[in-house]
């Protein structure tokens, strides 16, 4: 009985790894509110977890199947190995980015540029190329995104981190993400007919970054 607690937790611990990864990705938040900053260690706790009780007792089943103890030890050998498994290859048939790209196919193409109209109505009328921007030189505090902006658009609304939008050549870029935790961005072209391969330039050189094409006009990627 014990022996099946065990495995059923280390089964459990890959589930919950994965599940946090790809909910990290749909809700657009590389830390996961509210796990913030403990995020990875609770991640890397339940993979450790997973990995080492679904090793253990796979390598030990294992032994007393060789050994001639029964047929029913390689059994439970391969069902304690499903914890590991999902750790390993979860997030690489369908993990945290595919979970991002998913989430903005949600949106239409005319969200984007309608978006995308608006925010460069926004930087120009403001005089600047991103959002945050630098301080204002009356109130010494950083010029925010407008919530009239957020409230009117669901895509800037459907995550509690860092938010930043900006200006780029012949479209906008709205980004989530920081140095720490890394993040995602989603690229629209303000081009009528954009060329192909425009916006690989996310692929940021030689990080090789992937890039998804939306639409013909919208793409998605990571932030290193």
């Amino acid at each position: 009985m014990k022996h099946g607690v065990a495995i059923a937790v280390a089964v459990l611990a890959g589930l919950a790894v994965w599940m946090l990864g790809l909910a990290g990705g749909y809700y657009v938040d590389p830390a996961l509110f509210p796990l913030g900053m403990l995020y990875p260690f609770v991640g890397l706790a339940l993979a450790a977890c997973s990995l080492l009780v679904g090793a253990v007792y796979a390598l030990g089943c294992l032994t007393l199947f060789f050994m001639g103890k029964g047929r029913r030890y390689l059994g439970v050998a391969l069902v304690a190995l499903i914890g590991p498994a999902i750790v390993l290859a979860g997030p690489r048939l369908f993990g945290a980015y595919d979970a991002f790209v998913y989430r903005m196919k949600g949106f239409s193409e005319t969200d984007y540029q309608r978006l995308a109209a608006d925010i460069m109505a926004e930087l120009d009328r403001r005089g600047v190329r991103t959002l945050p921007a630098g301080h204002d030189p009356l109130t010494l505090k950083p010029v925010p995104i407008p919530q009239t902006l957020i409230d009117s658009h669901d895509l800037l609304a459907i995550s509690r981190f860092p938010l930043r939008v900006l200006a780029k050549d012949g479209g906008v870029s709205v980004m989530w993400g920081s140095g720490l935790t890394g993040g995602y961005t989603v690229a629209v072209s303000l081009n009528p007919e954009p060329l192909p391969g425009w916006a690989d330039d996310l692929r940021q050189g030689d990080y090789d970054l992937p890039v998804t094409y939306i639409y013909s006009g919208v793409a998605a990627s990571l932030l290193p």
